[in-house]
């Protein structure tokens, strides 16, 4: 897929009863689309905002998120990590956190 289509890192999460992570992916649009620049420009900054979520910069990816939702308001994946990221900027996860979106339903 990813040799035809542009695809964003939206998350990594872990469905209840598994220790382990998996990333999630966006496909965004086919890489000859019409705007397939913008498109994969959009996914380079969202994986770049999943990757500093991970790692506990929680500032850095909320200034990123409002930046990037100034042009694209309705993006709800960057909205989300917008979101998580104010939340955790003022509450921070304990030390164990590991950055998975654990699902407790299968």
């Amino acid at each position: 897929v990813s040799y035809t289509t542009i695809c964003r890192l939206v998350d990594k999460v872990a469905v209840k009863g598994r220790k382990g992570g998996t990333f999630i992916y966006e496909p965004m649009a086919r890489k000859d689309h019409v705007s397939a620049k913008e498109l994969q420009k959009i996914a380079d900054e969202t994986t770049r905002m999943v990757s500093l979520f991970g790692a506990r910069e929680f500032e850095k990816v909320f200034e990123l998120a409002e930046k990037h939702l100034s042009s694209y308001p309705d993006d709800m994946v960057v909205s989300n990590l917008r979101d998580k990221s104010r939340t955790y900027i003022y509450e921070p996860p304990g030390d164990d956190w590991d950055g998975i979106n654990r699902m407790n339903e299968k």
